[in-house]
Parts: structure tokens; C-alpha cells; sequence
């Protein structure tokens, strides 16, 4: 059975997107940055890890808002994989491209059933910081990634969470724990990781 990954890239001072997000800017001003690093190709070690976790998805889990905003600029599934839209309105599955939007109505246990029944032995992706954080709250989480960008936007309102560990790391990968404890770092970013003990 595969696992329920919450992987953000983050910038330094703690957002996984810029400010003033809109349809125009799904990731906000200047958000792109944050994700450079998987199309720049110019690290081993980012190609790896980019070629490793689009590998291992076997679904999505992703907010309303995350879906709104990303449809027209994905024009397909966030992932080739299906994607269960958390929201709270009844909706026909929504067939794309490469798999389809199933929109899950009943709550976050639910869509983390559904999602574990299409992904077979792959992981389950988790996209958007308030789905995030209710699936933290509710224990249905197996690893946090987070990768840290060279990036800081300031002060606005799009955290995901608050510090609760802040470990120094001087390796690509640190090791987890099987409570769920995981770091990962670009080779582009200071080496220093906030890692979440699930509790």
C-alpha cells in the first residue's frame, strides 16, 4: 500500500507560494521560482528527485481552490494519476486527458480511501495547504517532504504551517523514521531543513 506524501517546495521564510494569488498567478507573484528547480534540469540530484516522485504518484489529493486555480494551466490532471478534489459540493467525476477529477464531498477520510484504492502500491500526493493541514489534523499523513528553495517572499498569509522542529541537514536526503519523519533538501538551498514529527 502506498503512502500519503504532503510535499511542498518552500521558500525560506516558510511559503509554498507567492503573494497575491490569483487565476493569472495560480502560485502567486513570483511563485514559479519555487519550482525551478524541477524544470531547470541543471542537478543530478533535482533530476533524480524530480524523476523519483513523478514516478511514485498513484493519486492526488488536492483542495477546491488548488483546482480551480490550476485547471486551465495544467488543461489535465496535476499528475498523470487520478485526482480526488476535496470540496463541498456534489459534482460528476470530471475526465481529463490523462485521468480524471473525482470530487469528494463526504470528508478527508473518504478521499484518502478513494485515493488509496486507485494508487495501488504508488504514493498519494497531496496538493494545497489547507488539505494539507486537515489531513495532518485527522493523522491520515505518512511523510511530509519538503524541499527548500533559494527563495523569500516577505511576509504574506499563504503559510501552510508553523514550525514545530527546525533539524540542520548537510545531506540530500535524511533518513526517515517510520513515524513519519522526512527532509530533503535541493543542493541549491541552505542546509538547513524544518522537518514535522506526525504524531
Amino acid at each position: 500500500m502506498g503512502k500519503v506524501v504532503v510535499s511542498f517546495t518552500m521558500s525560506l521564510d516558510g511559503f509554498i507560494a507567492g503573494p497575491n494569488i490569483s487565476h493569472e498567478d495560480a502560485m502567486g507573484e513570483g511563485g514559479e521560482r519555487l519550482h525551478q528547480w524541477l524544470f531547470d534540469g541543471s542537478s543530478e540530484v533535482d533530476r533524480e528527485m524530480a524523476r523519483e516522485m513523478s514516478a511514485n504518484v498513484g493519486a492526488v489529493i488536492l483542495g477546491r481552490r488548488t483546482f480551480d486555480l490550476g485547471l486551465q494551466h495544467w488543461e489535465d490532471t496535476p499528475h498523470p494519476a487520478p485526482s480526488f478534489v476535496l470540496t463541498h459540493e456534489k459534482r460528476e467525476p470530471l475526465t481529463m486527458k490523462s485521468a480524471a477529477f473525482t470530487f469528494v464531498n463526504n470528508g478527508v477520510e473518504s478521499a484518502v480511501q478513494q485515493a488509496k484504492a486507485a494508487a495501488g502500491n504508488k504514493d498519494i500526493v497531496v496538493m494545497g495547504a489547507n488539505v494539507a493541514q486537515q489531513l495532518l489534523k485527522a493523522q491520515l499523513v505518512d511523510d511530509i517532504v519538503l524541499q527548500l528553495a533559494p527563495v523569500l517572499f516577505g511576509q504574506h498569509s499563504y503559510r501552510p504551517w508553523s514550525p514545530i522542529c527546525v533539524i540542520r541537514s548537510f545531506s540530500t536526503k535524511a533518513p526517515t523514521n517510520r513515524r513519519g519523519l522526512l527532509c530533503q533538501l535541493s543542493p541549491l538551498a541552505w542546509p538547513w531543513a524544518l522537518c514535522f514529527p506526525l504524531f
